[in-house]
């Protein structure tokens, strides 16, 4: 009896592996930056001066090297294969005030879920939250301005990410030494001239006082294809 219920078992378990159906490859894509590329899409040589606005300190930032390219990525769960074509970015900036001395931008891995899921995101330093995301508004917290007023200087068509955790701020910032992490933080893009400011979110440990160590776009040489 033992003996045939093994059988039987065996039996049924091939039944269902029989009766399974193959997962369908599912392909998505290309997604392509199109106009967003105008946001950091630059030739080496150019640079972007950033002034501090508690400390008065500057950061000169100069864009290294940066590469633009198509890759195309797979996923594979127990119910769905997929793969998703998609533009990537990865571009190097050497800064004067980085302890480090250079930040990382580069193309974020898109979303491993089922469907159609057409968005590419930039990071920044390999952390997962996106400081730009295409297109703006599937980022979870992102704001559009027509036009953007800092100091004197007007931008156009400036597009606002907020992140929730970035970590890279206290690297790239010396005077956020004092306050507490993980630091929140704003990144705001211009068309045709790039990041024109950071702005944070964080309080002071002890005091509580809100941070206002920001940094602002003082002034730029852009060097376009």
């Amino acid at each position: 009896m033992k003996i045939q219920s093994i059988i039987l078992l065996a039996l049924l378990l091939f039944a269902c592996k029989r009766n399974q159906h193959p997962k369908t490859e599912q392909h998505f894509g290309p997604a392509y930056f199109k106009g967003y590329g105008n946001y950091f899409w630059f030739k080496p040589g150019s640079f972007w001066i950033y002034e501090n606005k508690r400390t008065g300190e500057l950061d000169t930032c100069t864009l290294m090297d940066i590469k633009r390219d198509t890759s195309t990525f797979f996923f594979e769960t127990v119910s769905f294969k997929r793969r998703f074509t998609a533009e990537t970015i990865d571009w190097t900036i050497k800064t004067s005030h980085n302890p480090k001395g250079f930040i990382t931008y580069k193309s974020s891995r898109p979303c491993n879920c089922p469907g159609e899921d057409t968005t590419i995101g930039i990071m920044r330093n390999s952390h997962p939250d996106k400081v730009f995301s295409i297109p703006w508004n599937s980022h979870p917290s992102a704001t559009y301005f027509p036009s953007y007023k800092i100091d004197t200087a007007t931008y156009y068509q400036v597009y606002r990410f907020d992140m929730n955790n970035d970590p890279t701020l206290p690297l790239w910032d010396k005077s956020k030494i004092d306050f507490l992490t993980p630091v929140p933080g704003s990144y705001y893009w211009a068309e045709g001239i790039g990041l024109i400011s950071i702005k944070y979110g964080n309080r002071h440990a002890v005091t509580n006082e809100a941070d206002s160590a920001f940094w602002n776009l003082k002034e730029y040489k852009i060097i376009k294809y």
